[in-house]
């Protein structure tokens, strides 16, 4: 089976020569063509391309702005310039703002074209690698990090693995994906909570608002976190999206990541302190959240804070990654262990396994995750997952 050829985007506002360019590399790329930029930027929007290739001058908007307005829709997609203009402070401007690969002047013999989308092809490919190989690896080290968070908080840790789901759930109801730098975010917007004292630490994370004195420990809270996490290199996408959810502004895109995240924490925040879901719902609409994200978290409510329809009695040997603890886990000396809604772990395994006899309750209530209850908005009806008892 031969290998898809690699899409590219070639903008200019003459007709034929789009038409060249497409029969002179069509045999070693999937050629897409736009003669209005505009248009090239809404395609980008939905459409994956490798190689951008624009003309310099077009009717309504330069190539160089083109290309510098399509690095922000598709920075991964290398950037080539095609003109037929020779001017040298232009096509240094161009390269300077648009971060362009190549800089080639019409008329280009096809071989050289050829070999110079090759070129950029490698590029994107190595490209996507390091990408890959960085999410992987910020993943893996994320995972980690919350999984001696589940020891040593486990109310905060369930609370993050509800806004975890909420936030997926939530781009699920809309058809959107959840990328790597808002799945982080969902789970290390309170990460700096974890160094105030322990009873204002639950308050905070639980969004206690009765008390002016929290404000400043917020404020601190958030600081800190965004202090830990810009230590680590090519984080300045999750600690901005982290910043805008802290305070969104109501006069931004409504419609953005950090608007699904702070509404999907206000939500976890009130349902796990024992509000309806249904009051919880109407305090969003209250404070402006917007219609297509009150529609989904309607929607990621039901599936991610109810994510079990039965649950069973097992002992602590028979537990298994991937259930998910129904009720609070508790000693019988009264030692909080794990919280109802949070997923099995092999951390928290490691921890019920290694506790003395007679330590542990004798059966564990758990279930895997399931359908969600049918009326879920019922004012007696409050999901597990933070709840206190």
């Amino acid at each position: 089976m031969t290998s898809p050829r690699p899409a590219i985007l070639c903008v200019d506002d003459e007709e034929d020569v789009l038409d060249g360019i497409e029969n002179g590399v069509r045999r070693f790329f999937t050629v897409h063509c736009a003669t209005d930029p505009v248009q090239a930027l809404r395609r980008l929007e939905h459409e994956t391309f490798a190689v951008i290739v624009s003309d310099m001058r077009m009717p309504g908007m330069m190539g160089a702005e083109f290309l510098a307005r399509a690095r922000k829709l598709a920075p991964t997609a290398v950037r080539v310039l095609l003109t037929g203009q020779t001017d040298l402070t232009t096509a240094v401007a161009a390269i300077n703002d648009g971060q362009i690969f190549r800089f080639l002047v019409k008329p280009c013999p096809t071989e050289q074209l050829i070999r110079c989308l090759r070129a950029a092809y490698r590029q994107y490919e190595l490209v996507r690698v390091e990408q890959t190989l960085l999410e992987e690896t910020l993943r893996g080290s994320v995972d980690a990090l919350v999984d001696v968070w589940s020891i040593v908080a486990p109310r905060h840790y369930a609370h993050a693995q509800s806004v975890r789901r909420v936030v997926a759930a939530a781009n699920r109801a809309r058809g959107r994906t959840t990328g790597w730098t808002l799945e982080v975010a969902s789970l290390l917007h309170d990460l700096g909570a974890l160094a105030a004292p322990p009873e204002l630490a639950l308050r905070l994370v639980q969004g206690d608002t009765d008390d002016d004195d929290l404000a400043t420990w917020r404020e601190q809270s958030n600081a800190l976190t965004r202090r830990v996490l810009e230590r680590i290199p090519r984080l300045d996408a999750l600690v901005s999206l982290l910043e805008q959810s802290w305070n969104p502004d109501p006069l931004t895109d409504d419609d953005s990541e950090a608007h699904l995240l702070f509404w999907a924490r206000v939500l976890v925040q009130r349902v796990s302190t024992g509000t309806p879901f249904r009051d919880a719902m109407a305090e969003l609409a209250r404070r402006g959240a917007s219609r297509p994200w009150m529609d989904a978290l309607q929607d990621a409510g039901v599936e991610a804070l109810w994510p079990r329809s039965q649950t069973q009695a097992v002992s602590s040997h028979a537990l298994e990654c991937g259930m998910v603890f129904a009720r609070d886990v508790v000693t019988t000396q009264g030692v909080l262990l794990a919280c109802g809604g949070t997923p099995v772990s092999e951390m928290l395994l490691a921890r019920l396994h290694s506790c003395a006899p007679g330590v542990l309750p004798e059966t564990i209530d758990v279930a895997w995750p399931a359908t969600p209850p049918s009326d879920p908005t019922e004012s007696d009806r409050t999901p597990p997952a933070d709840r206190e008892r």
